[in-house]
């Protein structure tokens, strides 16, 4: 099946409001702590540029503490 490009490059962004995801978590596999990563310096204006347009459009969301 072939989909129109242009199709599949809008914006289909929607908000679910009231509605919280939960992952599954295995908890019989143990965790694994990963190191942080540095941004490349060439990249950390588009970084930051592509997570205050996912703030603004509620994508995401700030958090002040570690999550459950």
């Amino acid at each position: 099946m072939v989909i129109n490009s242009v199709l599949c490059r809008r914006n289909t962004t929607k908000k679910l409001k009231g509605y919280q995801l939960e992952v599954p978590i295995d908890q019989a596999v143990k965790p694994a702590v990963q190191p942080t990563r540095r941004v490349p310096y060439q990249l950390r204006e588009k970084l930051e540029a592509k997570i205050k347009e996912l703030l603004d459009s509620d994508v995401i969301e700030s958090v002040s503490g570690p999550s459950k």
